[in-house]
């Protein structure tokens, strides 16, 4: 978004909490997970009404805040419509919302992730985590031990070390963009 927002029917002051408040938010959410966005904004309204409440602005930035909050639900509402992936394929808890592509084949061809561009079919494997347990997983890979059977929300899970052997990945050389072909031994 480039495009300033309108500050109608506000004070100097008003605006520069306004201001203030979706700076601190921008960069509180910059490539964050939902759970760590709304953690984040909750403390960024507590932050900036704290600062802006000897000015008297208590009640504009908790309107702005209740706003950003209004928006949230919002999208969240819309969020609710996004694909069932099933349980988390680490702690079997509910709502994964990121889905990784791993590099062995789906035990049910056909369900699974592939690539138009070089050619592979949708038979790679695929595991869905949730935000808490993609942190964990990102700190240690190792503890993702099951992935989706097939497709994430009817397929089941399975052992990762139960899929059919092999590796199953891009071929390089057909994604000359990436300029990860060169890196390849």
């Amino acid at each position: 978004m480039d495009e300033a927002p309108a500050y109608e029917g506000l004070t100097d002051a008003e605006v520069g909490v306004a201001v203030a408040l979706s700076q601190q938010i921008a960069d509180l959410i910059k490539g964050r997970s939902l759970s760590v966005i709304m953690t984040a904004l909750g403390i960024a309204g507590g932050t900036v009404i704290a600062e802006f409440e000897p000015a008297g602005l208590k009640s504009e930035s908790r309107r702005l805040v209740d706003e950003l909050f209004d928006a949230y639900h919002v999208w969240r509402e819309a969020a609710v419509a996004a694909p069932d992936l099933g349980p988390c394929c680490i702690c079997s808890g509910t709502a994964p919302s990121n889905i990784l592509m791993l590099a062995r084949r789906a035990a049910v061809p056909g369900h699974g992730w592939g690539c138009v561009q070089c050619g592979l079919p949708s038979d790679g494997a695929v595991a869905v985590l949730c935000d808490g347990c993609l942190t964990l997983y990102q700190a240690d890979a190792a503890i993702l031990t099951a992935c989706c059977r097939g497709w994430p929300a009817t397929d089941g899970r399975i052992a990762i070390a139960d899929l059919p052997q092999g590796v199953f990945e891009h071929n390089l050389a057909m994604h000359p963009e990436s300029g990860l072909e060169e890196m390849r031994p």
